[in-house]
């Protein structure tokens, strides 16, 4: 061991040797410490706003740090072992995300849901279609494309699709984007 490491070891060892308390002087100033009541008051819970109804939704979503588009979005073929569960369909939706500001726009298949007409939310599947979203932080004026594919049930009706990205140093934004009305 160096000399110099030695040294601060040893320091630092005499130098919490030398600020403890016995447990007799600890429950002292416990003892003389003035009392403190706290009250706890149960949180206030605001409410989500309602999502816009399907029909007012765009293919496209635009805020201040991104944008967000719906290019296509189509019933796709699996194959096994990938396959859906049963009473399910596989919907593969074409989606492009541009960064308009210096904040960094987080995108991956994790960051969209489905949302279905009941408020019932969909992830997406990694086993889907076409070439994948791949993990991206995008920068000012970089722009990602590619597919994510959700499996949702035969029933499932009015779906619209959810971008929610975490950007640092900003409240939650939730984009709600419609799809092409011959998938859904």
């Amino acid at each position: 061991m160096k000399p110099g490491v030695a040294w601060a070891l040893l320091a630092l060892v005499a130098g919490g040797l030398c600020h403890c308390r016995t447990d007799e002087e600890a429950d002292r100033t416990l003892e003389s410490a003035p009392s403190t009541r706290l009250t706890l008051e149960p949180p206030t819970i605001q409410a989500s706003p309602p999502p816009p109804p399907t029909s007012a939704l765009a293919e496209d979503f635009e805020d201040e740090d991104f944008l967000v588009q719906v290019r296509t979005a189509r019933l796709c073929t699996p194959v096994a072992p990938f396959l859906p569960p049963a009473e399910h369909r596989r919907l593969a939706v074409d989606v492009e995300v541009t960064a308009k500001t210096e904040r960094l726009v987080p995108v991956s298949p994790l960051t969209f849901w489905l949302e279905d007409e009941g408020g019932q939310r969909f992830g997406a599947t990694l086993a889907g279609c076409g070439p994948a979203f791949s993990n991206r932080n995008l920068q000012r004026a970089q722009s990602i494309r590619g597919e994510v594919a959700f499996d949702v049930p035969q029933s499932a009706r009015d779906l619209r699709l959810i971008y929610q990205p975490f950007l640092v140093g900003r409240a939650q934004v939730t984009a709600h984007l419609a799809l092409p009305s011959s998938t859904h």
